[in-house]
């Protein structure tokens, strides 16, 4: 149809760089709704995929990493059909990964703007017709790109030319160019936009959803992981298997000649074809129901996936509040599974095995070789199996005690010997002889000490009576239901995820995608009915294979690990919780602290159902109604014109307008209680008149927004204790050895300077307890200033070769330079030590929405805001923070 035609045009020129919201609507309610209007046929339900590309494409794209939510298949479509040089908005890099692997049969090169070879790699990529991949870009391109950037070609006779810097160099048409930039809002010139096909990468939140279940099952589940994403591959491999065979039947019936019934050898070929064909659609349909029932088990880890999700896009967010909160999808993921891997594992017994899927690939050449195998060799390959199974399963009778019980042993028998023999063995050596690795170790054995003398005898008498239980990562009770977890505090409900007493959870459905086989093709109409009869008794065969076994009883132990699991998702839930919002506040201004836990709350209650969006809307923005009825004279005597039109739109709120009387009438007929509870001191706490007086702390919150905001504050506070906790009313104090844990060679710390407060000691001591100090070489501080750039440079360069740290001061003196300081820190990233750290300090900008600092080296740093306390609490709780019982 000419209309889906112009549709698919004008998607692919127009909609990449937005987002999918903006998408639908520029598709539906411009571009559908304008061709409509002007008739032009079109499909009645037009939709650009379906133009663009095809099932077997989309399943071959999938197989080389992009994901599969409709925004990225959206995104592939556009950049296989764009005729301009596409550019990527993909500060997630998964739109990078996938390129980099689709243009590998493509020689592709990939460099950046500051390579000191770009020029070159650019001029023999053009030459050779190979694909190049320039990453990192900024909001600017070289001049000397734009003729590349603009495919100015000029024609010298046959041939076609480009300039390139000073000389014309010949121009292969098999050339490809991609760009990247990691820049989550970037501001491109017109001349890019208009030479450019900008193409938006950034992860959608179903499409996050999907990734962290996948991570979730990987790290719950590692073998129902494997054959979950084996048995997507095979079924992208069906996909276009089928498409292929389709393609190859169409191109031999049209290269036929003559009479076609005559031509033996395109007969036995096309029985073949369709034989092949019948296989690979039987093991679709296997492949299908083994897919629903591995789905169903991954499925029960879906709210973990969620909740990472929300928390991810509420991070992006931060960066309306100020410029500096900015994070990376790897951080952020780096944070999941540390969270994960802080709850204790289930035990191997109750690890599912999904079954056997079928490894074999249906590629036509192993389909056709494989149906030359007979029904006997067939009958002898499933006794074989059948044996190995049943041997296997009697060496997992005899033994005793499972893999991961012998690893629980060793970790307990070195957990009594180590801490203490180290310490006492490492006080004698003087700590600047020490290197970076028994350092570390040294730190760790100092701070288990510490914890093991606050704990003192309570411990020891907890660890007698937990000897017989399974036993459980390293981790400090605080006595009010929480654990203190790598120096996070971390409020785990008291759940058992292991397996109780007697009973072992098991969920082994066995299900098997079997090869379905048959005899060679023959001409013959006999010869088709028998391969079809023996390709529909396969499919029978391994259906059967597919049954779970154990009747009654495995349906029991099924329920029971859904059960178990249950418990499991809402500790991983709350867990995963905690670890983020401690990531994250640890990098807030204090009067921006309080702002993200309310957000935080509100983001769960609405995606639970407890709250309506709008009206988590009406707490986060003030609306005045301007429109709101004549203020009645018995409530002038004690509110304003504002706050009356501020009630007036609550009233958009179910709660405040299906009671008895509406908001604004109850003010009017009680207004003697309603001056009463206006006139308490804490207003959040006394009782609302009586027909408001069932409200729930939200909507109590909400006439306080508009009637007392300067009680606001504590009735948020207690919103937040109420909703998730007592960690997010009070986080824990920063902790320089747990960003020293948490970061690494490719990770700087981030320090935001505040009046008042120095990091440099707690970076000095840090550093010198992991044998980095400025006598042995290993510890270089540099307050940057005019003429320190090279000598930081330099630092940076031996630190990164040698294992040293180095501490840039004051970088906000030096915007200009920190891009530099940025590409050397990513290029000693790549091969430096691993003991190597670059600790950077800045003061924030005057205005929130500047940006002083490249968002790159913000995305990549663990950002710590350790302002001065403003009061006694605050001053006793950092005090006692400080306090080493070692020392």
């Amino acid at each position: 149809m000419v209309g889906d035609v112009l549709l698919a045009s004008s998607f692919v020129a127009y909609a990449g760089v937005f987002t999918k919201k903006y998408r639908d609507w520029l598709k539906t309610e411009k571009f559908v709704e304008f061709l409509r209007s002007k008739q032009i046929p079109m499909s009645a339900e037009p939709h650009p995929l379906h133009l663009l590309t095809t099932d077997a494409e989309m399943a071959m794209w999938n197989n080389q990493g992009l994901p599969s939510d409709q925004v990225s298949l959206e995104n592939g479509a556009i950049l296989t059909n764009s005729q301009r040089w596409c550019l990527l908005v993909d500060p997630q890099l998964q739109g990078s990964a996938w390129i980099k692997k689709r243009e590998q049969s493509n020689n592709l090169q990939v460099t950046r703007l500051q390579h000191p070879r770009l020029i070159q790699t650019m001029e023999t990529a053009i030459s050779l017709g190979f694909s190049v991949f320039l990453e990192n870009l900024e909001e600017t391109i070289e001049a000397v790109l734009a003729p590349v950037v603009g495919r100015q070609t000029i024609k010298r006779g046959r041939s076609l030319n480009i300039k390139l810097g000073d000389k014309e160099i010949p121009y292969n048409s098999n050339f490809r160019l991609f760009l990247q930039t990691p820049l989550s809002n970037p501001h491109f010139p017109p001349e890019i936009q208009a030479e450019c096909t900008i193409i938006n990468f950034t992860v959608t939140e179903k499409g996050l959803e999907d990734q962290l279940l996948a991570l979730a099952i990987q790290k719950e589940h590692p073998q129902l992981s494997k054959k979950r994403v084996l048995l997507i591959q095979q079924q992208n491999e069906f996909k276009i298997t089928l498409a292929e065979l389709e393609s190859t039947l169409l191109d031999k019936l049209a290269a036929a000649e003559g009479d076609i019934l005559e031509d033996t050898e395109l007969i036995l070929n096309l029985e073949r074809t369709k034989s092949i064909a019948t296989e690979v659609s039987a093991k679709v349909l296997l492949a299908k129901k083994t897919g629903e029932r591995l789905d169903a088990i991954s499925e029960q880890y879906r709210p973990v996936a969620r909740r990472g999700a929300l928390l991810f896009f509420l991070l992006s967010e931060l960066f309306k509040m100020h410029s500096f909160y900015v994070y990376s999808m790897d951080a952020f993921v780096a944070v999941i599974h540390r969270a994960i891997d802080s709850v204790s594992k289930i035990p191997a017994e109750a690890e599912v095995d999904p079954g056997d899927v079928d490894d074999t690939l249906a590629a036509p050449e192993t389909l056709a070789k494989s149906q030359e195998i007979d029904s006997e060799t067939r009958a002898q390959e499933k006794g074989k199996t059948t044996k190995s199974g049943e041997e296997e399963g009697d060496s997992e009778e005899g033994d005793g005690e499972s893999g991961e019980e012998r690893d629980e042993k060793q970790s307990n028998e070195s957990e009594d010997e180590t801490p203490q023999g180290e310490i006492e063995a490492g006080s004698d050596k003087d700590e600047s002889d020490q290197t970076p690795s028994e350092a570390e170790e040294k730190v760790v054995a100092e701070e288990n000490s510490e914890e093991a003398e606050a704990g003192e005898g309570a411990s020891a008498s907890a660890g007698e009576s937990d000897g017989n239980e399974q036993s459980r990562p390293p981790e400090a009770n605080t006595g009010n239901g929480e654990t203190q977890e790598g120096g996070t505090l971390v409020h785990a409900p008291s759940v058992d995820v292991g397996a109780p007493e007697g009973r072992t959870p098991s969920l082994r459905p066995q299900s098997a995608v079997s090869s379905c086989s048959g005899k060679s093709a023959k001409s013959s109409l006999s010869t088709r009915e028998a391969n079809n009869k023996e390709t529909a008794e396969a499919t029978e065969e391994a259906a059967e294979e597919m049954t779970p076994v154990g009747g009654e009883e495995a349906n029991e132990e099924e329920e029971f690990l859904l059960e178990d699991v249950d418990n499991r998702v809402a500790t991983l839930v709350d867990v995963i919780t905690k670890f983020v919002f401690t990531y994250c506040n640890r990098g807030l201004f204090e009067r921006h602290k309080l702002t993200f836990a309310v957000l935080l709350a509100l983001r769960i209650l609405v995606d639970g159902g407890s709250i309506d969006d709008s009206e988590a809307q009406l707490l986060i923005f003030s609306r005045v109604d301007s429109a709101a009825p004549q203020m009645p004279e018995s409530a002038k005597s004690w509110m304003t014109e504002v706050q009356w039109g501020s009630c007036r739109s609550l009233e958009q709120s179910p709660i405040f307008k299906n009671n008895s009387l509406s908001l604004l009438q109850n003010f009017d007929q009680d207004s003697a209680s309603w001056k009463r509870w206006f006139a308490e001191e804490k207003a959040e706490t006394a009782d609302l008149p009586r027909t408001f007086r069932g409200l729930s702390l939200f909507h109590r919150i909400l006439l306080l927004r508009c009637l007392r905001p300067d009680r606001l504050i504590a009735a948020l506070k207690e919103f937040v204790l109420q909703q998730l906790g007592p960690l997010f009313v009070e986080p824990p104090l920063f902790s320089m050895k747990d960003a020293y844990l948490e970061s690494d060679r490719d990770t700087p710390i981030f320090f935001v300077l505040f009046p008042g407060v120095d990091p440099t000691p707690a970076v000095e001591d840090m550093a010198r307890r992991v044998g980095c100090t400025a006598a042995n070489g290993k510890f270089t501080n540099i307050s940057m200033g005019q003429g320190q750039e090279t000598l930081a440079i330099q630092a940076v360069e031996k630190a990164a070769v040698d294992g040293g740290w180095v501490m840039l001061q004051n970088v906000h003196l030096m915007q200009d330079w920190l891009r530099i300081l940025q590409r050397t820190l990513e290029q000693v990233a790549e091969n430096g030590h691993k003991n190597f750290r670059c600790v950077i300090s800045s003061e924030p900008p005057p205005l929130p929405d500047m940006k002083i600092i490249p968002e790159r080296t913000l995305q990549r740093s663990i950002k710590v805001a350790d302002e001065a306390p403003q009061d006694l609490k605050a001053n006793l709780r950092r005090a006692f923070g400080l306090f080493s019982a070692v020392r």
